[in-house]
């Protein structure tokens, strides 16, 4: 059965995991809550100059944005399964000069799923709660195969140039993630999140070599790099969560009196 789960498709198994979730808020009458998140993503990469000449460093490019399903297993603890899509984009900058180019190495569709633990520390409204959480995540790089070449010149009297080849990436991996949040609950069971997170990778998931020339006038100053990344990253989020099982729960209370109400009908 694991064997075959693995082998699925992306978007079967994530189907899968809704329905599960759903299925289970069904049958224990525990939340479920739906949600949206956005916020920055950076990745981490691991650069090596053999001239000292060129460097690589954090990147942000654009929010991410991901859905979220949640369901409370019992009180406090909770797992949730959700989508997103992350750009790893990295840059190449000369120690002479001041600009530097971006490049996307990887875009990749993200399933996290995570287990989480919340801890009241305030009550009223808002509830204000603290939310550690753990989960790994699978990822599909849907730049697999592209080995695009780059070509950049960085300076005005373009004394500086380098020319960048992906060689080599996973077309999918896993990452491991930990973090924290801070949960605000309103009324009704509409929540306001911050959250801190870092997920981790197992293995090389890319690889980029770069060969650039500090003087293209002379061929012996032409140098080698390597870039590489595990599709490890760190970011910070902004989430809204609403309680969707009140939809159906709803109707549990009225069914109930209804039978009630039938029942004292029926004579002694």
């Amino acid at each position: 059965y694991i064997i075959i789960m693995l082998k699925m498709k992306t978007q079967s198994l994530f189907v899968a995991l809704l329905l599960c979730c759903v299925t289970f808020a069904v049958g224990q009458k525990k939340f479920t809550y739906l949600g949206i998140e956005t916020g920055p993503n950076f990745g981490i990469f691991k650069f090596t100059d053999t001239g000292g000449f060129i460097y690589t460093k954090t990147q942000f490019d654009k929010p991410y944005i991901a859905l979220r399903l949640e369901q409370e297993i019992t009180r406090g603890l909770s797992i949730s399964v959700g989508v997103l899509r992350h750009d790893y984009t990295t840059n190449f900058q000369f120690t002479n000069d001041e600009s530097y180019s971006t490049y996307v190495a990887m875009q990749n569709l993200h399933i996290p799923v995570r287990l989480s633990y919340t801890i009241p520390i305030k009550f009223g409204v808002p509830e204000v709660r603290l939310t550690p959480f753990i989960g790994a995540q699978y990822v599909k790089n849907s730049a697999f195969g592209k080995s695009d070449t780059i070509k950049e010149r960085l300076t005005p009297n373009f004394s500086n140039y380098f020319v960048g080849k992906i060689n080599g990436s996973s077309s999918n991996y896993a990452l491991l993630e930990g973090g924290m949040g801070v949960d605000f609950m309103f009324q009704k069971g509409l929540t306001m999140s911050v959250n801190g997170f870092y997920a981790h990778g197992l293995k090389t998931a890319a690889q980029i070599d770069l060969t650039y020339h500090v003087n293209p006038m002379d061929a012996k100053e032409s140098q080698t790099a390597v870039v590489t990344t595990s599709g490890s990253y760190f970011g910070f989020s902004l989430g809204l969560r609403y309680p969707i099982s009140r939809f159906w729960q709803r109707l549990n209370p009225v069914k109930a009196g209804k039978a009630k109400e039938k029942t004292k009908e029926i004579p002694k």
